[in-house]
């Protein structure tokens, strides 16, 4: 004798509805031990619940802003592999200063430019590879370089970048 017919069932706090049971056994208790078809659930569309009512427009807002913080995430986390460009010219005016005052105090004097002190042409360049500005004026020493657009004087990346220092006696 098989039975069919359709019953609620519970899984945690939620009831299914229409969850469809064929028995088509029964052991030697009269219990069914075969339950075909669990789970062939019927579930209306209308019931189930909604993550956010939001418009068309603000979805497509809402995945703009997440796809822009993604690629801002990515850029500052893998876009630069190397220090700035600005960091490696103040780097390289921060060495210049100390090999200045190291050649000042073994020769005696202070060089008359940048050339007198044997660099590679990388140390006395800045990071576009123009040479760093030497000047002496007594023993007041000043290292410049151009910011990006190459002109005297500009804000962040055209900002010129310089070291002024005193050779002790």
């Amino acid at each position: 004798p098989s039975q069919t017919g359709k019953s609620k069932l519970n899984l945690g706090s939620k009831i299914v509805p229409n969850l469809v049971l064929c028995t088509d056994r029964v052991d030697s208790f009269n219990q069914p031990y075969r339950i075909v078809n669990l789970l062939t659930l019927q579930f209306r569309r209308d019931r189930l619940p909604t993550p956010l009512n939001m418009t068309q427009e603000k979805k497509t807002i809402l995945a703009l802003v997440i796809l822009i913080a993604a690629v801002a995430f990515i850029y500052l986390k893998f876009g630069q592999l190397g220090p700035s460009p600005v960091a490696t010219m103040i780097s390289r005016l921060n060495a210049l200063e100390t090999t200045v005052i190291d050649w000042s105090k073994t020769n005696g004097k202070i060089p008359a430019s940048l050339a007198d002190l044997d660099l590679p042409e990388e140390q006395t360049n800045d990071h576009k590879g123009e040479p760093f500005i030497f000047s002496a004026e007594g023993r007041a020493i000043t290292i410049s370089s151009l910011g990006a657009d190459g002109k005297t004087g500009g804000n962040m990346f055209n900002a010129d970048q310089k070291v002024e220092f005193t050779i002790p006696e």
